[in-house]
């Protein structure tokens, strides 16, 4: 997988050498970080706007399998039911949060995933990471004519399923799912995009962010 990442100085003095961290975890909401890399950034002057890309290898990435995850999750051998179909990652799928060493508390975090394939017609389930005990409140939102979406929570583990509903052929859709965290009122996003096509559904690839 390729990182991206775009920092600008929006002020009116260069920056200081600074040590860029970047991080990951499985698709989802409060799960712990793991590192992926450590990048030296030198100074940037006024308005400027530095890339800083970074390869990281597979083997480096959490590990994230949305089927086991609705396996293990205590659905039972028979999920999914038949009409959905079970999106499976075949690449990756997660969250990454970068920041500075320096500057922890402006870290900037991304849960997505994007341009998810669903058969028109049919249902859908995505597997995320997802507290459900008393200290956690999640929403779900849907914005798509035509779409459903609901959440499914694994009665026995932190993990849930997105099952989304689809319309016909060549319609989108996008699934916030909001998970606040009522000990600091503390909110992540995770975003899922999806586009009703004929034919069946594709796995999950590789997030975009």
């Amino acid at each position: 997988m390729e990182v991206l990442v775009e920092l600008v100085n929006h002020q009116n003095f260069a920056t200081e050498p600074a040590t860029l961290i970047i991080e990951a975890a499985p698709l989802g909401a409060f799960v712990p970080w793991q590192s992926l890399a450590r990048i030296p950034v030198g100074p940037i002057v006024p308005g400027a706007r530095l890339h800083v890309t970074r390869s990281v290898a597979a083997a480096a990435l959490p590990p994230f399998d949305l089927r086991r995850v609705a396996m293990d999750g205590g659905f039972g051998p028979n999920f999914p039911p038949d009409g959905v179909d079970l999106i499976t990652a075949t690449e990756w799928a997660g969250n990454l949060n970068v920041s500075f060493e320096s500057a922890p508390e402006h870290a900037v975090e991304v849960h997505r995933a994007f341009d998810l394939k669903v058969a028109a017609g049919r249902h859908a389930a995505v597997g995320v990471y997802a507290p459900t005990c008393d200290e956690f409140h999640v929403d779900l939102e849907c914005m798509g004519a035509g779409w459903t979406a609901e959440l499914v929570h694994a009665p026995r583990q932190p993990t849930a399923l997105v099952v989304v509903g689809t319309p016909v052929a060549g319609r989108r859709a996008v699934v916030n799912l909001w998970v606040t965290r009522l000990l600091d009122e503390r909110q992540v996003l995770v975003e899922l995009a999806f586009r009703s096509i004929d034919g069946p559904s594709d796995p999950l690839g590789c997030l975009r962010v």
